[in-house]
Formats: structure tokens, sequence, C-alpha cells
């Protein structure tokens, strides 16, 4: 009886724990660093969600999709407003191509530079930026393969 009772139990057990592992996909991740930036003179902030196959293939070159975050927000938009968990799950059931969402932290500037020429925030994504971005991840550096959006300020 005892056999049986241990038997009944350890098989459910060990299905159990098999499961979730030959079940589960590989996931995309994110990661929120800084760079410095010599135009604006300090630290700009930037977070960046790499698709399942990022880390699979280490020769394999992407997509991306710059995201502008709106007035009174800031990079970690995505992440914070369910956006990543949905851009997940449409990778996870492959209703979605892999590419890069890179989201950089652009305060109140618009994306612009200021009519005095003070803050020169384009000058800084478009010379520093993504010339950083495209040389630190394995991304296809040409027009087509990129792709810009964003909501309010950054639409």
């Amino acid at each position: 009886m005892k056999k049986t009772y241990l038997r009944a139990g350890l098989v459910p057990l060990l299905v159990c724990c098999l499961l979730p592992a030959t079940a589960a996909r590989a996931a995309g991740r994110g990661e929120c660093l800084s760079m410095r930036s010599r135009v604006l003179a300090g630290p700009v902030a930037y977070c960046v969600l790499l698709p399942p196959g990022y880390d699979a293939d280490k020769t394999r070159r992407f997509p991306v999709l710059y995201y502008l975050h709106g007035l009174g927000d800031n990079e970690q938009m995505l992440l914070r407003s369910g956006g990543w968990s949905m851009i997940q799950d449409l990778w996870g059931r492959n209703d979605l191509g892999e590419f890069i969402i890179v989201t950089p932290a652009a305060g109140t500037s618009f994306y612009l530079n200021s009519r005095d020429g003070q803050y020169r925030y384009e000058d800084f994504l478009l010379q520093e930026f993504l010339p950083f971005i495209e040389a630190r991840y394995r991304i296809r550096a040409a027009r087509g393969s990129r792709g810009i959006a964003g909501i309010s300020m950054g639409g």
C-alpha cells in the first residue's frame, strides 16, 4: 500500500515539475540603463525591450522601434502601463514578429531642440542616442528596419 501511495503521489509530482519546463517559451527581457550625453551634458535614461530570440541567436540583427513617451511620463512607460506584458503575450503566441523596442527619457522636451538652442534634445537623439543604441544592441541599422511611434508628446 505504501508503494502504491508513493508511486501515485510521485508520478503527478514529476509531471507537474516537468510540464512547465517543456511548455515554457523563451521570454523577452527588458533593461533600463542610462547613457552619458555630451550634447545634453548629463546622463539620459532609457529602456530597451529585447525579444525572445535576442539571447538565443547571438548573430541575428533585429528591426527597432523607437517608442517616445508622453508629457509627464518617462522611459519606463511601456513597462508600467502593461504594454510590455501585451507584447510578451503576442510574442509568446507568435502573433508578432520579433523586434527591439527602445524608449528614451525626454522630460518635457517634446523631442525637439529648444528655440533658444539651450536644450538640444533633437540633436542628442539623432547624433548620440541612435548611434549609441545601434552600436550597443544588435539592430539592423538601415532605414527600412527602423520605426518610430509615440503617445501624446511623443506622437
